[in-house]
């Protein structure tokens, strides 16, 4: 058995969901909801730690009212820490938890990451990649859950940022060896 509590079959990994939520009790019930069922679907045995960032709305009830339905784990922050502090708590205990070969996803509570990508990013690790990240700045990639007005000043920052800062990008060298950074 993992340390995350789930049967051990040699072929299957665990897989836990690390979500930073500050003040998202409207957009955390449906989430959750959409892990459980795409999890079911895929037949991936999993575990939900939410850190609830201080939140000053009914996020923690929320999580607490789908603990009967799903395996969830909630950590409080008495005071808003900010999301790095959030993000570091959530993987600190998820490494804590994890057993040797078990997956640690990070998703946005406010339901802008889609729970049906998760077994396909799951069969990219399967095939022996160590790190894998969706982008909604890929070619083909959508955006789903956004304004208009926050689509827009996600793609103003970005191109603002490429434009103020050269973007650098890691490669690897022909011979195979350590790493390469290149400006592109």
């Amino acid at each position: 058995m993992t340390q995350l509590g789930f049967e051990e079959p040699s072929r299957r990994k665990a897989l836990c969901i690390v979500l930073p939520a500050y003040n998202e009790e409207r957009n955390l019930g449906p989430l959750l909801d959409s892990i459980r069922d795409a999890m079911a679907d895929a037949a991936v045995p999993y575990r939900v730690i939410v850190v609830d960032d201080g939140s000053v709305d009914q996020t923690a009830e929320t999580i607490a009212s789908r603990g009967s339905t799903m395996p969830i784990v909630l950590v409080r922050h008495l005071k808003n820490e900010g999301l790095g502090a959030t993000i570091r708590d959530g993987l600190r205990l998820a490494t804590e938890l994890a057993g040797e070969g078990d997956v640690i996803v990070t998703m946005d509570a406010d339901q802008t990451h889609s729970p049906g990508l998760i077994p396909r990013m799951l069969q990219a690790i399967h095939e022996g990649h160590d790190v894998v990240i969706a982008s909604r700045y890929r070619s083909g990639s959508r955006v789903c859950g956004l304004s208009t007005l926050r689509i827009l000043a996600s793609v103003g920052a970005s191109w603002l940022f490429r434009i103020l800062f050269r973007q650098l990008a890691c490669g690897t060298s022909h011979a195979g060896t350590a790493p390469t950074v290149q400006n592109s």
